[in-house]
């Protein structure tokens, strides 16, 4: 398969664009001034501890705390057995209480794993790990792991062995994907480096006072180097030249065998137009995605929770129902694996595809299911095919989605999509006039409100308006303001 990275580097906006096969992808994007914290390792404080919750919050002097769990808290072995609490069965780890291993205004290493999403923070993890070319070093654990796109059984065990003879006593590394065929002298080289830059961040802890940032996460360039650019990639093009040249220089480590693959790109129109890029970013922003058949998509997203809904739509190709119900859903698994990807799509996702009824199509397009999302990187969990149609899923969440890098909430609905009907609001307006006319002082009530409302209340509470005025002895004004909330008013007192 051939894979293409292309890099857009503007004054505002750093956008990384990966294609299979002339497709895109996968999509990156980071604001400049605004970069990830992802990666981040910074000594904190702990500020509180939510027993309940088995949950710190720690201060890294980002003006928000981070939630640290439980379950990502280093503990070393002397504090789990001083926390004295016994396993749950003979043979299982200890089971300490977060209050046992952390004390509120105690300094910690934290590093962010996760950005923040909606009113959550960040979410951090002191099992700290350093990526590199084909190792990630883990000086907080003894797990040894290989990436699980590495199918082939005979490589996974020849890689084990060289992880158990690379090793440093105490420590634990998981060998990534780019890893596979390289030589236990590359990894060597690798585990150096990051070695290396542990003692580097050890150093500056002792030297940096708390809430200081220790280590900070490659650019998104670079990191596009490091996790994407492997024998597979044709060719990495970049729209600056400068920026180019510097990548140039970080690949003497990084992958010095690839550095011919990288190359700028400096015609007169514009690198992401050029692959037709513009308008597929546009139409991936949007709630509905035509497939090539007539069906299409329907995709909405919550803040813990993704539905993706398949419509036949103007597909009706087949011998009968079944047919046409089938091949949509066949269509539409590819396309559903494709836009998780290219949006970042993240947590629980739930597809309800079309209802079929031969059993032997429900397995065909599960298992398309699956292999549409076997290069994807991020981990997911696929759960079979409910009774109801539905395909339940996971995956894992670390940045922010795309639509949450490029759209900010609509000050006008609020983020809701949704905002109430003039004659709703006309009505409401109404009662409120009938409240404030009653306990007025004034002799004029200025009612203000926009024009469709404004109008509305006037076309069908004129004559109640006027009969109002009569009885109360007061004048009522009601103008239209063209930049007013259709569901905001205002009504003010005057002397008349």
């Amino acid at each position: 398969m051939t894979t293409e990275i292309l890099a857009n580097v503007g004054p505002a906006l750093i956008r990384v664009a990966v294609l299979e096969e002339g497709k895109l992808v996968e999509l990156f994007i980071e604001r400049v001034g605004h970069e990830s914290l992802v990666g981040n390792i910074y000594k904190g404080r702990v500020n509180n501890i939510v027993t309940g919750m088995q949950a710190a919050f720690v201060d890294i002097g980002i003006g928000q705390d981070v939630f640290l769990p439980m379950e990502d808290v280093y503990a070393s072995e002397s504090t789990l057995n001083a926390a004295g609490e016994p396993p749950q069965e003979e043979g299982s780890p200890l089971r300490p209480r977060i209050a046992d291993v952390l004390t509120v205004g105690q300094e910690i290493l934290v590093q962010i794993a996760k950005e923040a999403v909606g009113a959550k923070g960040p979410r951090a993890t002191s099992q700290l790990t350093l990526p590199g070319r084909f190792l990630v070093f883990m000086p907080h654990s003894e797990h040894l792991g290989i990436s699980r796109r590495i199918e082939d059984q005979a490589e996974r065990d020849r890689l084990m062995e060289v992880l158990e003879g690379l090793r440093p006593p105490g420590t634990g590394l998981i060998i990534r994907t780019e890893a596979q065929g390289k030589t236990e002298a590359e990894f060597a080289e690798d585990l150096q480096f990051l070695q290396g830059l542990w003692e580097t961040i050890l150093q500056r802890e002792s030297r940096c006072s708390v809430l200081s940032l220790l280590y900070k996460e490659s650019d998104l360039l670079q990191q596009a180097a490091r996790d994407l650019f492997g024998e597979g990639v044709s060719q990495f093009l970049i729209d600056s030249r400068s920026e180019c040249e510097r990548l140039l220089e970080a690949c003497d480590f990084l992958s010095p065998e690839l550095k011919g693959r990288i190359r700028p790109y400096s015609d007169e129109v514009s690198l992401f137009t050029r692959y037709n890029l513009e308008a597929e970013i546009d139409r991936t922003l949007g709630r509905k995605v035509w497939l090539k058949s007539g069906g299409h998509l329907s995709i909405e997203q919550t803040e813990a929770l993704c539905t993706i809904d398949v419509n036949s739509g103007r597909f009706t190709s087949g011998a009968d129902l079944e047919e046409t119900v089938y091949k949509t859903n066949l269509e539409a698994c590819d396309q559903i694996a494709r836009q998780v990807r290219i949006r970042n799509l993240a947590g629980i996702i739930i597809v309800d595809l079309i209802d079929m009824i031969v059993e032997e199509h429900k397995q065909e397009v599960m298992s398309r299911f699956k292999k549409a999302f076997a290069r994807d990187r991020v981990k997911t969990n696929i759960l079979e095919l409910t009774q109801l149609g539905l395909v339940q899923m996971t995956r894992q969440r670390n940045r922010a989605t795309l639509a949450n890098r490029l759209k900010d909430e609509c000050p006008y609905c609020g983020g809701d999509g949704r905002v109430l009907r003039p004659e709703v609001v006309a009505a409401r307006l109404y009662r409120e006039i009938l409240d404030r006319s009653e306990r007025a002082k004034g002799a004029l009530l200025l009612v203000s409100a926009s024009p469709d409302v404004a109008r509305l209340l006037l076309e069908t509470r004129e004559a109640s308006l006027k009969e109002l005025e009569a009885r109360q002895g007061k004048r009522i004004f009601v103008r239209a303001e063209e930049d007013m909330h259709r569901e905001r008013y205002r009504i003010e007192e005057a002397p008349g």
